[in-house]
C-alpha cells in the first residue's frame, strides 16, 4: 500500500494543489464581495440620546483601564497604557468623585468588592525565606505607615461591605501609589545585600500589594464601566455648554505622554531628535497593543479633556461678594508689630530652688539694697567678694602641661624585677612590716612559697607595693615620661576654692593655685614654670604658665551653677542659718533621744526661713498690683521675683530698657496661633504697653505696640485658600447634580458591563 503511494505521489500532489487553488479562488472571491461589517449592539445611550456601541465603549474601557503609573508599577513593561496620565485615579479616586459615582449602584458592584475583600483578608505580605526580619510589613511600618495601618484595618475588617468599605479600598490603593512596589523592592534588596552569605531571593520581584497591578484589579470592572460612562456623558454635556477641544490638542497631549515614556526609557540619552523619534514609535506601538487607530485614540482623549474642563470650569469659583470677603480677609490678617521685652535667661526663675541659687549669687556679688525686690545692677568691689566669697572670684590663666602617673610608669617594671625586689633581704623586711601575712624567713625558697600562699587580693597589693617602690627608686623615669608627653593647653579661671581643675591628685587646692599664681610665665619651648609637681606622689606635672590676667574677675552665674560652687556656697549659708536657729530655739531641732536633727533633713525648712522676708515682699508687691499669690506656693511665688522691677521698666523709655532686658520684634495676626492673644495687640494704640505677665519657667515679659500693618500677603493666601476650598465644593456639587441627571436619564447603568460580559 505504501509502495503504491510512493510511486504515485506526484499525481497526489498535483491533485491536492488543484483542489486548494479552486477552494481559495471561490471562497476568497466570495469574501471580497461580502464586505458588510458585523453590527455591534448598543452598550448605552448618553444623556443627550447618542447611542454608544459596545465596540466603541470597549475601546474607551481598554484605553482608560490602565495608565502610565501602572506601567511603572509593572517595571516599565509593555501593555499598560502610558498614553493615559491617570484620569481614573486623579479625577475619580483622589477627588472623591468615585464615591459619589458608585453610591447609586453600590448594590450592583458590591459583589466585586466582596470577592476582593475575602482575598485581601487572607493575604500574606512578602517575607524573606532566610531572613525572617526582612519583611514588607517592616518596611511599610517605617516608610509608609498609612499603608501599613490600612492593611491592618483591612485584615481586621469583619463587617458588611458598604460604601465605607469602598472608601477604605480606594484609600489603600492610593497609599500604594505613594510607595509603589519598586520602592519596596529597592529597600528590601539593599537590606538583603547586607547579608552576603544569604542566597538572593528570586521571588522578591512579586511585591505588588495583594498581587494587584491596575485599578481594575483593585475595584473591579463594574467601577471601570461606570467611570467610562461618566466620562462619555460628561463630554457630551461639556459640548452642550460650549466647551471645545480640538483634535490637534488631544493628539498633542497624547504625544506628550509618549515622549515622557520615551524619556524615561532613554534614561541618560538626552538627544531631543532621538527622543522624538522614539516617542513616535512608542505612540504607534501603544496603539497597536490597544487595538486602536490614531483617530480612535484622539477621539477618546478629546472626550477625557472635555470631561476635565467641565469640572475645572466649575472649580473656577468667584465669590459673589468678593469685596466683602476681601474686607474680611484684611480684618483676619491684619498684623500688629510689637516689641517684646523678656527677662534675661539667667534671671528667669523657675522655682524656689532657682530662687535660692540666684539670691545666693546675687547677694555675694551685687551691692545690697534696703529694697529686697530691687533690680541688682551694681557689683561689689572685687576684693570684697574675694574676701567674703572666694568661690565666685577667679583669675583667667592660660596653661600648658604634661602629665604622667605612677600607674603608667609601673609598666616599665618587669615581672622578674618585681620578684627580685620582693625576695631581697632588706626589701623582705619592709614587706613584713606592711603585710603581716608574710612569713619571716632567710631562705628565698621559703619567701617565694610565702608569697604564693597569699590570697589573690593580698598578692596583688604586695606586687603593687613593690612596683611603686621600684618606680620611686628611678626618678629618671618621671623625667623621661614628662619629656615624651605631648603638652596640653587649657584656659582656666583659677580660684582659691571651688571650680574644676584638669589635674588629679591635688589635695591642697589653695596651695596649688598659689603656686600657679606666683610662678613665672613661660612658653612650652622654654623651661617649665613648675617641674615635676605632685601632691600625692602618684601624679606628676610639668607646667608652663603661658599667660594670666592681671585683674581678678567674677565667675558668671551659669558657670557657678555648672561647677557646683554655687551649691557649695548655698549649703554653707543654710548651714550657718541652721546653727543660728538651733542656738536660739534648740528644742525645735531635737530628736526624741535628745540628739539634734541632721541638717539635710531640715534643709528645705531652713531655706524657707532664710528667704521668708523675700517671699513675703514678693507676695505683698504682687497684691498691690492686683495679682494675688499664695505664699505657700513657693515655686509659683519664686517666678515673680522680678515682677516689681519689670513693672518699673515698662514705664521707662524702651531704648534704655533694651540694654537691660532681652528685646524681640514679632508680628501678631488674628488667624495665626501665638504665645499671646493677637486680639489684644490689634486693639491697642501705637506706643501702648501691656501689663507684665509670666510665661512658663519664670519668663516675665511685657510688650509694646509699634505699628499696625494690613497684612496683604497673608490676606492673599487666605483668599486663595478660600477660593480653592470653594472650588472643590463646587466640583462636588456639580458631580452630584450631573450624576443624578445621568441616572435619571438611564445614561449611567451597568447594562454596558453586562453587554461586555455576554
Amino acid at each position: 500500500m505504501l509502495d503504491f503511494f510512493r510511486k504515485n505521489q506526484r499525481y497526489f500532489f498535483f491533485f491536492t494543489a488543484i483542489i486548494i487553488v479552486m477552494s481559495f479562488s471561490f471562497f476568497g472571491t466570495f469574501k471580497a464581495f461580502d464586505q458588510r461589517e458585523v453590527p455591534s449592539p448598543v452598550a448605552f445611550e448618553t444623556s443627550n440620546g447618542r447611542k454608544v456601541t459596545a465596540r466603541e465603549f470597549d475601546s474607551y474601557v481598554r484605553f482608560l483601564s490602565t495608565d502610565a503609573a501602572d506601567r511603572k508599577m509593572m517595571g516599565n513593561s509593555w501593555g499598560p497604557n502610558f498614553l493615559n496620565d491617570g484620569v481614573l485615579v486623579n479625577q475619580f479616586l483622589v477627588t472623591g468623585l468615585a464615591e459619589q459615582l458608585v453610591t447609586p449602584f453600590f448594590d450592583q458592584i458590591k459583589s466585586d468588592l466582596e470577592s476582593r475583600f475575602e482575598r485581601q483578608k487572607n493575604y500574606i505580605p512578602y517575607a524573606h525565606p532566610n531572613l525572617p526580619f526582612l519583611r514588607a510589613e517592616a518596611v511599610w511600618d517605617y516608610f509608609a505607615p498609612q499603608l501599613a495601618n490600612g492593611l491592618k484595618a483591612m485584615r481586621n475588617f469583619d463587617g458588611n461591605i458598604d460604601i465605607e468599605s469602598f472608601k477604605q479600598q480606594t484609600a489603600l490603593f492610593l497609599e500604594e501609589k505613594k510607595f509603589p512596589p519598586n520602592y519596596l523592592y529597592e529597600v528590601l534588596r539593599y537590606q538583603e545585600k547586607q547579608h552576603p552569605d544569604v542566597p538572593k531571593d528570586q521571588r522578591m520581584h512579586q511585591l505588588n500589594l495583594f498581587g494587584y497591578n491596575t485599578i481594575q484589579d483593585w475595584l473591579g470592572p463594574k467601577f471601570i464601566n461606570l467611570a467610562v460612562q461618566m466620562i462619555m456623558n460628561s463630554a457630551e454635556l461639556a459640548k452642550e455648554q460650549g466647551f471645545k477641544v480640538s483634535d490637534q490638542e488631544a493628539r498633542a497631549d497624547l504625544l506628550y505622554m509618549a515622549r515622557l515614556a520615551a524619556q524615561n526609557d532613554a534614561k541618560n540619552d538626552c538627544d531631543p531628535k532621538k527622543i522624538d523619534r522614539l516617542a513616535q514609535a512608542y505612540y504607534q506601538q501603544q496603539l497597536r497593543i490597544l487595538g486602536l487607530d490614531n483617530n480612535q485614540a484622539v477621539k477618546i482623549w478629546r472626550d477625557v479633556l472635555l470631561f476635565r474642563r467641565l469640572f475645572e470650569g466649575a472649580g473656577q469659583v468667584v465669590f459673589q461678594e468678593n469685596l466683602s470677603f476681601q474686607k474680611f480677609a484684611d480684618f483676619a490678617c491684619r498684623q500688629a508689630e510689637v516689641a517684646i521685652f523678656h527677662l534675661p535667661k539667667e534671671r528667669q526663675i523657675q522655682d524656689f530652688q532657682a530662687l535660692q541659687d540666684w539670691e545666693t549669687y546675687s547677694r555675694a556679688v551685687y551691692e545690697t539694697s534696703s529694697d529686697l525686690l530691687a533690680w541688682p545692677d551694681t557689683f561689689k568691689d572685687i576684693d570684697v567678694v574675694q574676701a567674703q566669697t572666694p568661690e565666685f572670684v577667679q583669675r583667667q590663666t592660660q596653661i600648658s602641661f604634661c602629665e604622667c602617673s605612677q600607674k603608667s610608669l609601673a609598666l616599665n617594671v618587669s615581672l622578674k624585677e618585681t620578684w627580685d625586689w620582693q625576695l631581697n633581704d632588706d626589701n623582705w623586711k619592709e614587706l613584713l612590716l606592711h603585710f603581716p601575712k608574710l612569713v619571716s624567713s632567710n631562705s628565698k625558697e621559703d619567701r617565694w612559697s610565702s608569697l604564693e600562699n597569699l590570697d589573690t587580693e593580698t598578692r596583688k597589693q604586695v606586687d603593687d607595693y613593690a612596683i611603686n617602690q621600684i618606680v620611686k627608686n628611678h626618678p629618671e623615669w618621671i623625667e623621661e615620661a614628662l619629656t615624651k608627653a605631648k603638652p596640653q593647653s587649657v584656659k582656666l579661671g583659677l580660684r582659691s576654692c571651688a571650680g574644676e581643675l584638669p589635674f588629679k591628685g591635688i589635695k591642697n587646692r589653695t596651695k596649688f593655685v598659689n603656686a600657679l599664681t606666683d610662678c613665672a610665665i613661660a612658653s612650652v619651648d622654654q623651661a617649665p614654670s613648675i617641674d615635676r609637681y605632685t601632691q600625692d606622689n602618684e601624679h606628676f606635672y610639668r607646667i608652663w604658665i603661658n599667660g594670666r590676667d592681671e585683674n581678678l574677675t567674677l565667675v558668671s552665674f551659669q558657670e557657678a551653677k555648672k561647677d557646683q560652687s554655687l551649691k557649695a556656697v548655698l549649703d554653707k549659708t543654710l548651714q550657718e542659718k541652721y546653727y543660728e536657729l538651733r542656738a536660739k530655739t534648740p528644742g525645735l531641732y531635737l530628736n526624741n533621744d535628745a540628739t539634734f536633727k541632721p541638717f539635710e533633713s531640715l534643709k528645705e525648712d531652713i531655706a524657707m526661713q532664710t528667704f521668708e522676708p523675700l517671699i513675703k515682699a514678693i507676695v505683698e508687691d504682687a497684691a498691690s498690683r492686683g495679682l494675688f499669690l499664695d505664699d505657700h506656693e513657693k515655686n509659683r511665688v519664686a517666678q515673680y521675683r522680678f515682677y516689681k522691677a519689670m513693672n518699673q521698666f515698662a514705664a521707662l523709655n524702651p531704648d534704655v530698657i533694651e540694654k537691660v532686658l532681652d528685646k524681640k520684634i514679632e508680628k501678631l495676626t488674628r488667624n495665626e496661633r501665638s504665645w499671646t492673644s493677637p486680639q489684644e495687640a490689634l486693639e491697642m494704640t501705637i506706643g501702648q504697653t501691656t501689663p507684665v505677665r509670666c510665661l512658663d519657667k519664670g519668663d516675665l515679659y511685657y510688650y509694646q505696640l509699634l505699628q499696625l500693618n494690613p497684612g496683604q500677603e497673608n490676606s492673599a493666601k487666605l483668599t486663595e485658600g478660600a477660593f480653592a476650598l470653594a472650588g472643590q465644593q463646587a466640583k462636588r456639587s456639580l458631580a452630584e447634580q450631573v450624576i443624578k441627571t445621568f441616572v435619571a436619564k438611564k445614561a449611567l447603568s451597568l447594562k454596558a458591563e453586562e453587554e461586555q460580559t455576554h
